[in-house]
């Protein structure tokens, strides 16, 4: 048998070294809801292959114009921070 005590303390050094990765640094709620997304029309699209649908769900379509729209938000930030990047850059030089 397994000594209780023994698991407990191996279950809280688990938790301390996953507090640890988490506190050094922050999720990003966009990523989140894009991977979250991803998930679920991944979920939905293979729900409707074990039940061989013929066409798109509401669900699998709304969820993929949700992604595009988060995607499209992601797409707005990348391309705002290249250009301060490239705006620093462009400052440092002169």
């Amino acid at each position: 048998m397994t000594d209780n005590n023994t698991l407990i303390a191996g279950a809280e050094l688990k938790v301390e070294a996953l507090q640890g990765v988490a506190s050094g640094f922050m999720l990003d709620p966009l990523e989140q809801a894009i991977e979250s997304t991803v998930r679920m029309m991944r979920d939905e699209l293979q729900h409707m292959k074990d039940t061989r649908a013929k066409q798109f769900s509401p669900l699998s379509e709304r969820l993929g114009a949700h992604l595009d729209a988060l995607l499209t938000l992601q797409i707005q930030r990348v391309s705002g921070d290249q250009a301060r990047a490239g705006q620093v850059a462009f400052h440092k030089v002169e």
